[in-house]
């Protein structure tokens, strides 16, 4: 009987052993300057900041009730045929709200930076973008979205450290 009860609790111990091993480890997020690396490309977050609760292009503002974010990142195509992004990177708050980028956010992003928009991303070569998005007022622990090219690809985050 004690044979028993003893065979039974060694079971349990061993199943609470694999489930705990199974339960994974935290993601880790990279930071502003660290490199995120996929099967097929780089990234790295160069800069974020916010840029106020107005942004301005040629005789047009655009104004919000929050305020506005600017994430400078850099891509590197890993892979050995041209690539473009159709779903844009985004951010997230500590809330686990989702932003995406602004539709218009070429009119606010002067020369020499550009958007991500239909950019062609040749084979081994980096790209340098900017990404401009709208969050509420009370958005912070922000993280930029960055992703494998493929189109169902890997996704991580990066903290952006603000």
């Amino acid at each position: 009987m004690r044979s028993n009860r003893r065979h039974v609790l060694a079971c349990l111990i061993a199943v609470l052993f694999a489930l705990l091993a199974c339960k994974g480890k935290p993601e880790t997020r990279a930071r502003v300057g660290e490199t995120v690396t996929f099967e097929d490309s780089q990234w790295e977050v160069v800069g974020a900041s916010f840029i106020g609760n107005q942004i301005q292009s040629f005789g047009t503002d655009k104004k919000t009730a929050g305020k506005f974010l600017k994430v400078d990142f850099k891509v590197t195509n890993t892979s050995k045929q041209d690539e473009t992004i159709l779903d844009h990177p985004k951010v997230f708050d500590d809330q686990s709200r989702e932003f995406k980028v602004l539709d218009d956010q070429a009119m606010y992003v002067h020369q020499p930076e550009q958007t991500l928009t239909l950019e062609s991303l040749p084979p081994s070569m980096m790209k340098r973008f900017t990404a401009i998005y709208e969050l509420p007022k009370d958005a912070q622990g922000l993280s930029f979205e960055a992703r494998a090219l493929s189109a169902f690809g890997e996704r991580r985050k990066v903290s952006l450290g603000i």
